[in-house]
């Protein structure tokens, strides 16, 4: 099984390096190569109070903390992503992550343990 990503950050590198893997598994078959047009995006807060977008240190903080478990499952899908190189993943994790959350960056724990969700997903197999 491959896991294929698709960064928010870097669409386009990611939709046509996916292509390329597609196009090499179904010889014959040419992958259309994308541009930023293909992916138009739209902020859906077109109005906001300048102050509303930025968070304190102290929040950033405490959301980064909040959030370390998520940071680590994303770390794990972003390093097992068959369509990025090396280079993608330590830009992802290593660059980008670290600006924003530099200790769930750097470290593969978190202080909350990771939530074991097994008992609920076969509580509700089969359920609608």
């Amino acid at each position: 099984v491959s896991l294929l990503v698709i960064r928010n950050e870097h669409m386009v590198q990611d939709w046509n390096s996916i292509e390329v893997l597609l196009s090499k598994e179904y010889a014959g078959k040419t992958a259309g190569i994308a541009s930023a047009e293909d992916f138009p995006y739209d902020n859906s807060h077109k109005t906001t109070d300048a102050s509303d977008l930025f968070l304190s240190d102290e929040s950033k903080v405490a959301l980064c903390q909040a959030l370390c478990n998520e940071i680590q499952v994303y770390k794990t899908i972003i390093r097992k992503a068959a369509n990025l190189k090396v280079e993608d993943v330590e830009l992802s994790i290593l660059e980008e992550l670290k600006g924003i959350c530099p200790t769930e960056a750097l470290n593969d724990e978190c202080e909350d343990e990771m939530p074991d969700i097994f008992d609920k997903i076969e509580a509700r197999k089969g359920r609608q």
